[in-house]
């Protein structure tokens, strides 16, 4: 008779991986060392995933695939704030991990698809949301370009991640007054 699944386990070995993941990136992360960082035997971490790629995926889909709630502060500047304060807190919290897979979203496509859907894709639904409801309470002039959803998450992504510096309140301001906010003039009423 198969053993019950364990929770706690499960959890601790997916800690593991997306902690390792960030300190010593895809390409040199273990089986054995998510393992032993996991308190944990490889032959149970073995059982659950059967090779590297399927385990950080499996960490990956845990972590990325939480709900997201709805920022409706009544305008677009402050959506906007709000949506950059959630995806600086996120993407800092995640900024070894998301560095860590570089390479490894060029090269697997699952994983690159899992973490744009994760990721990206769910901020673009976001930012659309808040593009959605200026345009309902006649702020903006529909429709504005799908490319305006990406500009936030590039720069953020870029600072912490390539640039390696802080998503702090005056940056996530600055950002929103002087590069997003001036993407709407024509469609402000």
């Amino acid at each position: 008779m198969a053993r019950p699944p364990d929770k706690d386990l499960d959890d601790a070995i997916s800690r593991a991986t997306l902690r390792l993941l960030g300190q010593v990136g895809f390409g040199r992360l273990s089986i054995a060392a998510v393992a032993t960082s996991a308190n944990t035997a490889r032959t149970s971490v073995y059982r659950r995933w059967p090779d590297k790629e399927a385990l950080v995926l499996a960490a990956v889909r845990h972590e990325f695939a939480t709900p997201h709630a709805t920022i409706d502060t009544g305008t677009l500047r402050d959506d906007l704030l709000a949506q950059a304060r959630a995806l600086a807190e996120r993407l800092g919290q995640h900024a070894g991990v998301l560095s860590g897979l570089l390479t490894a979203i060029r090269d697997n496509g699952e994983l690159g698809r899992l973490v744009r859907a994760g990721i990206v894709e769910r901020d673009r639904e976001i930012m659309t949301g808040a593009i959605d409801r200026a345009i309902a309470r006649g702020e903006l002039r529909g429709p504005v370009d799908e490319i305006v959803t990406s500009v936030p998450m590039s720069l953020l992504f870029a600072r912490i991640v390539l640039l390696d510096e802080p998503l702090d309140e005056p940056y996530l301001i600055r950002m929103v007054d002087t590069v997003v906010m001036p993407l709407f003039p024509l469609c402000r009423e």
